[in-house]
């Protein structure tokens, strides 16, 4: 039984232009491995709300723009539920040995980021 998918047209104007279906290329399954990138990446995150900092500002501090912060915070359960539920699947299999060197530069300069 094949996972449910959904259709996506991307229509291209203009000279020669095409239609270029995603249908073939997504479906919405659990994708572990994007679970286990989300809670890599949270994991300072993690660290922060067991350990916070002696005088912590971002706590305690009022919002000045508290509905750009609540968009914020809905795009973020939207991007977690993408990162973990929709999988793209390739005409042509991947190299994977380059996009994971890709991933592991950009989660290290995360986790850089997060030590300065």
């Amino acid at each position: 039984m094949r996972p449910p998918h959904f259709s996506f047209v991307i229509k291209l104007k203009g000279k020669g232009s095409k239609e270029m279906n995603l249908n073939k290329h997504y479906r919405f399954t659990f994708e572990p491995l994007g679970l286990l990138l989300f809670l890599v990446i949270m994991l300072p995150n993690f660290i922060w709300f067991v350990i916070p900092a002696p005088q912590d500002v971002l706590r305690t501090a009022k919002s000045v723009f508290p509905m750009i912060e609540k968009l914020g915070s809905i795009f973020q359960i939207l991007f977690i539920a993408v990162l973990c539920f929709l999988r793209h699947i390739p005409d042509v299999p991947l190299k994977k040995h380059y996009w994971q060197i890709g991933i592991i530069g950009m989660v290290l300069l995360y986790f850089v980021g997060w030590g300065c």
